[in-house]
């Protein structure tokens, strides 16, 4: 890409325009024909600073109150799908009691932080209305998750202990993680990683290590292994290293090189593909939020020869890959970084790549993959692809297009007794039904002809348009051992 290139991509987030961008390249050329329009439009008489500042002032309003009223009586849907009606869902209602049978839930809401218990009653965790992106550690003792100031400042990491239901541990950090199977949990504090163990209501830092950590973090399915990325070199020669820690009884080694970004390139670690040590991961081209932020190609390094595969096809977001085992795995493909456009799913297994194909006029988005059957559930959507240009007066038509539905033999399967403004799929430990989210509550379903089974909400959405994932920054199950 060349520095002209680049010049319009930031001039672009600087007026707080989306550029449109397709799988694997961007549309340069519209992008000239709309900063040629915008800059024209701007230097009329009649765009006078303080008419512009209003301007802003209602957008940015319409942006934060968009979300918190994404699901109102309309109803709609993609042509291509169907166009009859949906069921309306039934009017939800607590249900702990049927909740518990697939274990524990954390979720967040204007109240603060919950957690359901197994005698089917709420606990009320923190009454912090900015708790967000609650993690189980692996025993299911503590629960951590995190707070911040006004636009994410400041963000605290919490550690709660159910056990003694009390709050055992706050700092400050970015980025957090569990380790599998022990109560470990690596924190990003300062550019530095720091590894911290639980032991009920005491906390030990076993090691720490500095640098300028940028937040991707990620540990191997058995736990064995800690990668993570640091910047290096100055200015021009700076970029992104992958590093790693091995893990055994005596505690954590020293870290290992694995791969580099090139020169002036940073880095985001996505996942190890479960029970291998292949590690996915992205280049953040010119350390580009920008660039970052509309997706960039996924690559996949080889532990066993060193290779990097290079995809085609572009992950927007670290929560839109689906890893079931290191066989069969899926991801979300496509740009630009809002979700109501030109999105497809990708399933991989073994070797072999599948684009699995939508009716036309529709995209797939938020894929999650049954582990026992291979079925991959998604939300199907109208493929709006000039969401971009005119997104906040179509977003809202857009959600109620959003419906469940399974691959299975080689097509789309719509779940239509789920209803409308579906996201979030997961499915259930067992692989027998899916958890979604609608209407701002979190719902069961175990099957296409099923009644749907409200468990426990309200889980109001908070994103913007861009639609990032919710399970990753609202809820989270610990599912229950059977």
């Amino acid at each position: 890409m060349n520095p002209r290139d680049k010049e319009l991509r930031d001039w672009f987030d600087k007026k707080g325009l989306l550029p449109l961008q397709s799988a694997v390249m961007f549309d340069h050329a519209r992008w000239r024909q709309e900063r040629a329009r915008v800059l024209s439009e701007s230097w009329r008489p009649h765009h006078s600073p303080g008419w512009w500042a209003i301007g802003v002032a209602l957008v940015t309003a319409l942006i934060f109150w968009a979300p918190w009223h994404l699901l109102g009586p309309k109803v709609g849907s993609p042509a291509a799908v169907g166009t009859a009606p949906m069921p309306q869902l039934p009017k939800p209602a607590l249900n702990l009691a049927t909740a518990a049978q697939f274990g524990d839930f954390a979720f967040s809401n204007a109240a603060g932080l919950w957690m359901t218990i197994p005698t089917g009653s709420l606990v009320h965790v923190s009454s912090n209305n900015s708790a967000t992106n609650p993690l189980w550690s692996s025993n299911g003792q503590y629960l951590a998750y995190q707070t911040s100031g006004l636009y994410g400042a400041n963000p605290m990491l919490h550690i709660y202990n159910r056990i003694s239901k009390s709050t055992v541990l706050t700092i400050s950090a970015t980025n957090y993680q569990w380790q599998p199977g022990h109560s470990v949990i690596a924190v990003v504090q300062n550019s530095d990683l720091r590894l911290i163990t639980l032991n009920g209501d005491l906390n030990t830092t076993l090691d720490v290590y500095p640098g300028s950590v940028d937040g991707s973090v990620i540990w191997s399915s058995d736990g064995s292994q800690l990668a993570y990325s640091l910047t290096e070199g100055s200015l021009a020669q700076r970029h992104d290293v992958a590093y790693e820690v091995t893990g055994t009884a005596a505690g954590f080694g020293m870290p290992q090189s694995l791969f580099s970004a090139p020169k002036g390139d940073g880095m985001w670690l996505a996942a190890f593909i479960p029970h291998s040590h292949n590690i996915l991961y992205w280049i953040d081209e010119q350390y580009s939020a920008s660039f970052m932020a509309d997706g960039a190609p996924l690559d996949l390094w080889n532990a066993k020869t060193g290779q990097v595969e290079k995809f085609r096809a572009m992950l927007p977001y670290k929560d839109y890959l689906s890893l079931a085992s290191s066989k069969l795995w899926g991801f979300m493909a496509g740009g630009p970084r809002i979700i109501s456009g030109g999105k497809s799913i990708v399933l991989v297994d073994q070797n072999r790549r599948r684009l699995l194909s939508t009716p036309k006029h529709v995209e797939a988005i938020e894929p999650a993959i049954n582990p026992y059957t291979k079925q991959v559930a998604a939300v199907l959507a109208q493929n709006n692809e000039n969401a971009a240009w005119n997104l906040l007066a179509a977003y809202h038509q857009w959600v109620q297009t959003r419906r469940l539905a399974v691959w299975n033999n080689g097509t789309w399967h719509v779940w239509s007794n789920a209803g409308t403004g579906v996201t979030d799929p997961v499915w259930t430990a067992n692989g027998h039904g899916i958890l979604y989210l609608a209407n701002n509550w979190l719902w069961v379903i175990s099957g296409p002809l099923a009644k749907p089974i409200p468990l426990i909400g309200p889980i109001p959405s908070t994103g913007g348009y861009y639609g990032e994932v919710l399970r990753s920054s609202l809820w989270n199950l610990k599912p229950k051992v059977h």
